[in-house]
């Protein structure tokens, strides 16, 4: 059982690794993409996180979802308004953990944040 989790773990960490390939630090100003900035990355207490000028907030429908390793959803901040928001610690425990910006019911940006 641990050796099958263990390769889930293996297989969500690649999957998510290999969309980010090629992106990271490059997300604003890239040619038909949606973007997100999370800093700092590793996190303490809090971090800053920054959308960029593509996402149409006016719409209402804007949420940042960060899920744990299994794929839990463990926070979300829904109706956003404002392209740069603070993400605190609050309940999430030290390790890895994965994001979603999605507008509209559909995911334009994906990655990963680690807490110390």
């Amino acid at each position: 059982m641990v050796r099958f989790f263990t390769h889930l773990f293996l297989i969500l960490i690649f999957t998510v690794l290999s969309v980010q390939v090629g992106v990271a630090g490059e997300f604003f100003g890239k040619e038909g993409g949606t973007g997100i900035k999370i800093y700092p990355n590793p996190m303490n207490t809090e971090a800053t996180v920054r959308i960029d000028d593509a996402v149409d907030f006016e719409s209402g429908k804007v949420s940042f979802v960060i899920y744990n390793v299994v794929g839990k959803e463990v926070y979300r901040l829904s109706a956003i308004k404002s392209k740069e928001f603070k993400l605190t610690r609050e309940n999430l425990v030290p390790g890895l953990y994965f994001y979603q910006l999605i507008d509209n019911n559909k995911v334009i940006s994906t990655g990963r944040i680690s807490v110390k």
